[in-house]
This record gives C-alpha cells, sequence and structure tokens, in this order.
C-alpha cells in the first residue's frame, strides 16, 4: 500500500479544519495493518466472516473516519477523478524536432 500523496492530504484537511497529521497518520498505520493481515483473516465480506482481529481494525477505520474525516470518501472520489483526468491529457513532448530549411 501506498502512502497518502501530499496532495490527497492538502485536500482532506481542506475539507476536515482541524484535521491534524497525526489522524491522516493512524488512518494509514490501520490501513496498513488491515492489508498486512494473511488473506483468510481479512476476507469475507460481512463482518462475521472476518477474523476478530480485522473487525476490530475495520471499526477503528471506521470511528476515525467518522470522527475526523467524515468527508473522506467523496474526497477519495474526487481526488481519483483528479488523478484520472490528468492521466488522460496527453503528455507534450519535451523536445521539438524541426524540419531543416
Amino acid at each position: 500500500m501506498d502512502p497518502l500523496s501530499p496532495e490527497f492530504r492538502r485536500l482532506l484537511k481542506g475539507a476536515h479544519p482541524g484535521l491534524r497529521d497525526v489522524d491522516i497518520d493512524r488512518l494509514e498505520e490501520l490501513t496498513a495493518r488491515r492489508f498486512q493481515m494473511p488473506p483468510e483473516e481479512r476476507s469475507g465480506e460481512l463482518a462475521y466472516e472476518r477474523s476478530e482481529h480485522a473487525r476490530i481494525i475495520d471499526r477503528q477505520i471506521s470511528e476515525l473516519k467518522q470522527a475526523r474525516m467524515p468527508h473522506f470518501d467523496r474526497i477519495a472520489r474526487e481526488y481519483a477523478a483528479m488523478r484520472r483526468a490528468e492521466a488522460s491529457i496527453p503528455e507534450v513532448p519535451k523536445m521539438t524536432i524541426r524540419p531543416k530549411r
């Protein structure tokens, strides 16, 4: 899992006044721990199918988002849309070749 980009952190802070880097760091830590779990522990669409440890981490992530970042999902969608739009713009060549006169 890649760390959250500085741009995404800035957008989160803009949408959540008072949000601190320590809160975002905590979310990253919990998310990383969740994805480092063995697949059999983290799998399962329903909460009761996941391990107790996975459910605890999921609950902590949910509580953190609700308390400190209630607009996280909207910001994540907007950021992903911005990245897709940027990727669809063709890159300007860095060098121009002019024909000889």
